[in-house]
């Protein structure tokens, strides 16, 4: 049985001066559970966990915008900006900025200046507890310093409230709960 442990993954954005965005997806890593080795990131993990049925594991080292796994994320976002094709080299010249999610304490920022530091290789990261909308918009010179944005968000509320009932429905399913019980669940959670 697959398992998967990535409630609420964030959304990573990769965006390039003069290309735009290059890359969109969640953070997502899946295992070979056999073997113990990354195989797949991104929307490839979510994939890959739902085109096979046995032996991996899929995780979210980003849940709702949070490091919960810094070995992971550092991973994870090495191979993104390499299918991205955004070379690590550039990023050590001439830095980067990173949007993180607004109201992150300062031991999450911490944490993500770390991150960022030991996969670029630099201390050359600004930290932006905002948008790129909004820091194009409040901060200019900024961002027209970096050539690297990258956004971490978890912008689509309603995806993730889908996810989630996908997956209490198919529990549903597996522990054969009718249709009718699951309205009568659905009429009470929404009465209380």
């Amino acid at each position: 049985m697959m398992e998967n442990k990535w409630d609420e993954p964030a959304d990573i954005m990769i965006y390039v001066k003069d290309k735009g965005i290059v890359l969109k997806e969640k953070s997502l890593a899946a295992f070979d559970e056999k073997e113990c080795r990354l195989i797949a990131v991104g929307n490839d993990a979510e994939n890959v966990s739902r085109d096979s049925d046995a032996g991996i594991i899929v995780v979210s080292p980003l849940r709702q915008g949070m490091i919960t796994d810094f070995m992971v994320a550092r991973e994870m976002f090495r191979l993104l900006l390499e299918k991205a094709g955004v070379r690590l080299k550039g990023i050590r010249r001439k830095g980067a900025v990173i949007c993180i999610p607004k109201g992150v304490t300062e031991v999450e920022k911490k944490a993500y200046d770390d991150l960022f530091c030991v996969i670029f290789n630099t201390g050359n990261i600004y930290l932006a507890d905002m948008g790129k909308d909004e820091l194009i918009r409040n901060m200019p010179e900024i961002y027209d310093k970096y050539n690297i944005l990258i956004e971490i968000t978890k912008d689509d509320p309603a995806l993730y409230v889908k996810e989630q009932l996908r997956k209490a429905f198919t529990y549903a399913k597996e522990n054969r709960i009718a249709g009718k019980e699951l309205d009568q669940i659905w009429k009470g959670i929404l009465e209380e």
